[in-house]
């Protein structure tokens, strides 16, 4: 089973990154759960995103590896519930309660 994350856009704008050919949109402030390796993925592009927008030469390489971390976060998913099936009950009926079945007559037609 794979790892869930959450991936949350800090940023003030909006923020669509790609993973594999397919687009991911996320509002300003908006979190969406992603599987950690998707997560990751879009954590670095809005990180290289923000980067570029403050000027490369005043966030460093670290900086921004330090950012994209705290995009992601853990997601906290219950245990689910499984409910038992419940015994299942045969219910039998003797033949002498059952009432007998007669063929109707059948009237002639004229």
């Amino acid at each position: 089973m794979e790892v869930l994350k959450t991936f949350t856009n800090t940023d003030s704008e909006d923020f669509e990154g790609m993973f594999h050919g397919e687009p991911y949109t996320l509002k300003a402030g908006e979190s969406k759960v992603f599987t950690e390796k998707l997560a990751r993925h879009l954590a670095n592009q809005l990180a290289y995103k923000v980067r570029v927008r403050i000027g490369v030469d005043k966030v460093t390489e670290d900086k921004e590896k330090e950012m994209a971390e705290s995009y992601v976060g853990k997601v906290d998913i219950p245990e689910p519930v499984i409910e038992t099936p419940k015994e299942s009950v045969k219910v039998e009926k003797k033949e002498e309660e059952f009432e007998e079945i007669k063929p109707k007559k059948s009237r002639k037609r004229k």
